[in-house]
């Protein structure tokens, strides 16, 4: 974890380690700004990739596919995704960037080459991208029609890819569902307006309306749409692999649904979050701080080999 660190630098700023093996650290000599944290985390199938201060690169977790040794070495991205054995960036220039397995329909191949991307969403084995106009761009699996059935408009302001299946917000926001419907994870979704966020799960998914209020639809084999909270304010939602986890107005967390990793019981229960990330049977969490905290199944160090 991106501990809060004792050291002193130059200019009397946090996050200086003192230490260039550990991050973060005072990479120039002249001490570090308290933006040093990390800046972003996501949580994939069995390992997990965050962005540093500078827009770099890291990833930790099961390595079987490269999804975490072959990370890009330059700095200056935006969002980091990951998906269940691959992992994709998109740089400032909207440029993206993919590694890990390809065996897939070409879940890193045939990544979009061009730029000026401004979202980036991975799923299981598929991504997706929204450019400057709201249009949505997926690639990678098609076997349930998450590529083929994509929405050809434009004006989306979300777009969030699951295992096989996505969801967007139109301009409308309304929610749109494609892809893998066998527990009505498509069919079901809401027909009312207003949302604000859409979170695309394995067979489920959560959708946050203008009051922060969450709304879950599609397989709910272990509670994972009926335990979701009744009341308002959240912020952000996040799912995973049965279950889904939200940040609300008093930057904490709450996770429900599938707990057979602790998943849901060890959610942190302290506050000052300003982000979630579920993964399949792990979730992390950044802290205002730019601490990252993860929990949840380890089997890969996915949560203990936090940079």
């Amino acid at each position: 974890q991106c501990e809060q660190p004792s050291g002193s630098s130059d200019n009397d700023e946090d996050c200086d380690d003192d230490n260039d093996d550990l991050y973060p650290y005072d990479s120039d000599g002249d001490g570090v700004d308290d933006a040093c944290g990390w800046q972003q985390v996501s949580a994939g199938g069995y390992h997990t990739c965050a962005l540093d201060s500078g827009g770099g690169v890291q990833c930790w977790g099961d390595d079987d596919y490269y999804q975490s040794s072959d990370t890009p070495t330059n700095s200056g991205y935006v969002i980091v995704g990951t998906g269940k054995y691959h992992s994709c960036a998109l740089g400032s220039s909207g440029a993206i960037e993919c590694w890990g397995t390809n065996d897939v329909n070409g879940s890193v191949s045939d990544a979009p080459t061009g730029s000026g991307y401004t979202h980036m969403t991975i799923g299981g084995y598929h991504g997706c991208v929204l450019d400057s106009t709201g249009t949505i761009e997926c690639w990678g699996y098609d076997g349930y029609d998450e590529i083929t059935d994509t929405p050809t408009g434009s004006g989306y302001i979300d777009v969030e890819a699951g295992y096989f299946h996505t969801c967007a917000i139109n301009s409308s926001r309304e929610v749109e569902c494609w892809g893998h419907d066998d527990y009505d994870q498509v069919t079901a979704t809401p027909t009312s307006s207003g949302y604000t966020a859409v979170t695309a799960c394995d067979y489920h998914n959560c959708a946050l309306d203008g009051s922060g209020a969450i709304e879950c639809w599609g397989l709910d084999s272990v509670d994972q749409i009926t335990d979701a909270p009744t009341s308002s304010g959240y912020t952000s939602i996040t799912g995973g692999y049965g279950y889904s986890c939200a940040l609300n107005s008093s930057t904490g967390i709450e996770c429900w649904g599938y707990d057979g990793y602790y998943q849901v019981t060890d959610t942190p229960t302290d506050y000052g979050y300003k982000a979630v990330s579920a993964g399949t049977y792990h979730a992390c969490s950044l802290d205002t701080d730019g601490a990252i905290s993860c929990w949840g199944r380890d089997n890969y160090e996915q949560v203990t080999d936090i940079p």
